[in-house]
């Protein structure tokens, strides 16, 4: 391959990149059916033909943004979320994983904006590019806790699939609720301290529950 052939190459990486980072944010806002494939190409300073080049025109664009988006989460979830040795280490693999995720929409914010405009809408596109990402990390999810059951590190009766939904519903209202949380009561998970306590809290609670142990 020449140079020619290997700055051609450069260029229509860097163009499809520059495409998949502008057009998130401007799909949160407008959504699918409201963006237009003039301003993403303007936000992303690249030829309006080079989305139809990439993607195959606008909604492979937008299917190309949630399969990028899916796809860095459940890499994270595979590296956290691998079989515990012991009841330790399961404690610093959840709490790994329900950072990182929290963390991951909290310094993104139009991903959790395109998740509740479109996919809670019910926009078919949407729904079927999500469906193959968020399941995978949600099976990943439910893998790892039917895991810690059959270690012992888990109750026996525990319900694996509802513990997964309400795991997954929590950090997520609670990352939809921080703007509301930080106006009313002055701290934000943008705060890596309050982080921090917050992810433990989250972890101790699931594990060890709230109530007083020995009471009825």
């Amino acid at each position: 391959m020449g140079p020619r052939a290997v700055n051609q190459t450069c260029d229509n990486l860097d163009s499809r990149a520059a495409l998949l980072q502008a057009s998130g944010p401007i799909f949160a806002e407008k959504g699918l059916e409201g963006a237009t494939v003039k301003e993403i190409a303007e936000a992303a300073n690249v030829n309006v033909a080079l989305i139809s080049y990439h993607f195959g025109g606008k909604e492979g664009l937008f299917r190309a943004v949630i399969d990028s988006m899916g796809r860095e989460r459940l890499e994270a979830a595979e590296r956290a979320l691998q079989p515990a040795k012991s009841l330790e280490e399961f404690r610093l693999r959840l709490r790994m994983f329900m950072e990182e995720f929290m963390l991951a929409h909290l310094r993104n914010p139009h991903q959790m904006k395109i998740i509740h405009r479109d996919f809670d809408g019910g926009h078919p596109i949407a729904v079927d590019a999500f469906r193959g990402v968020i399941l995978q990390m949600f099976m990943r999810v439910k893998s790892f806790l039917e895991a810690g059951k059959n270690s012992g590190f888990l109750r026996h009766d525990l319900d694996a699939d509802s513990c997964a939904a309400m795991m997954f519903g929590g950090m997520t209202n609670c990352v939809r609720m921080n703007r509301v949380r930080k106006e009313v009561i002055g701290v934000s998970l943008d705060d890596p301290d309050y982080l921090a306590k917050f992810v433990d809290q989250l972890v101790k609670n699931f594990c060890e529950g709230a109530f007083v142990r020995g009471e009825q």
